[in-house]
């Protein structure tokens, strides 16, 4: 046998067919606690990017970059390729949704909730989902929000219906689904079980941790902004785990989460709410 041939035959009897090698990357979900006029310390936002690009993520999903200054702060000539969500006229503010990444974006699609409560009713929150090529060709449906805070499970139902109307309208249904964001409920609530059960979402936090590790990623009793706006805004102070990174496989790709873990969850503060950071398996 020549010897070429042999030291390809020992590659395929140590590693496996070419095709079924796996390719990783992660996905970074972060609320900014951008909210205008509401929040201090506006500098820390240079700090956060900082950071989000020491820890090298393929994406990053934001929420909160409401203001101008978060804007420009919130921008990395490491991450060539950006989407936002709905703009802001006619509300006060847009969305807040920026979505960061390093590969392409083929197109993106977005909507704005037709329900709100409170003060939540003064930005145009929504969705956004970016259809993107990764370096081996094959492609991944990403999607960003962030629902209400106030209203309860009634009208964040309502708008998980309507990023389930996006998603059968716009993903690509061979390419694999992740969903990221500020989601406001707890894994115990309607809302989280309608996810799961309507959208078929794997939760990337369950899967790679133990039940004794609840994840919270809002803690008002450990993060002095946390505590410090609740208190302001009349919210209860609470610990809950209400931001997530879920995934469903596409039909002609899966992906499968290797790590989870908390980010900017200890001093100094980037914001009220932790971040949460997920690194995939592709197969």
């Amino acid at each position: 046998m020549a010897k070429w041939m042999f030291g390809l035959v020992a590659c395929w009897v140590a590693f496996g067919p070419a095709s079924v090698l796996a390719a990783k990357f992660t996905v970074v979900e972060f609320n900014t606690w951008g909210v205008p006029l509401a929040v201090k310390d506006t500098y820390r936002y240079a700090f956060a990017m900082e950071r989000l690009e020491g820890l090298d993520p393929d994406f990053i999903v934001l929420s909160e970059v409401f203001t101008a200054r978060g804007k420009r702060a919130f921008h990395s000539a490491k991450y060539p390729y950006w989407v936002d969500g709905p703009k802001a006229f006619p509300k006060l503010v847009s969305s807040g949704l920026r979505i960061l990444s390093k590969h392409p974006v083929l197109r993106a699609s977005k909507i704005e909730f037709c329900k709100c409560k409170g003060d939540d009713c003064l930005s145009r929150k929504g969705a956004v989902l970016a259809l993107i090529r990764m370096p081996d060709g094959t492609k991944l449906n990403l999607l960003g929000t962030h629902l209400n805070a106030r209203g309860g499970d009634p009208v964040r139902v309502d708008q998980l219906e309507q990023i389930r109307d996006l998603i059968r309208r716009e993903a690509d249904p061979e390419a694999p689904l992740i969903l990221a964001g500020d989601l406001n409920f707890t894994p115990d609530s309607e809302p989280y079980l309608w996810l799961r059960r309507e959208l078929s979402l794997e939760d990337t936090w369950l899967q790679t941790h133990p039940a004794s590790e609840p994840g919270y990623t809002y803690d008002a009793f450990e993060n002095a902004y946390a505590r410090d706006y609740a208190i302001r805004t009349n919210f209860p102070l609470t610990r809950e785990r209400i931001d997530y990174i879920l995934y469903k496989d596409g039909k002609s790709a899966k992906v499968s989460p290797e790590s989870s873990r908390l980010i900017f969850n200890e001093r100094p503060w980037y914001s009220d709410h932790y971040g949460l950071s997920t690194t995939f398996n592709t197969l």
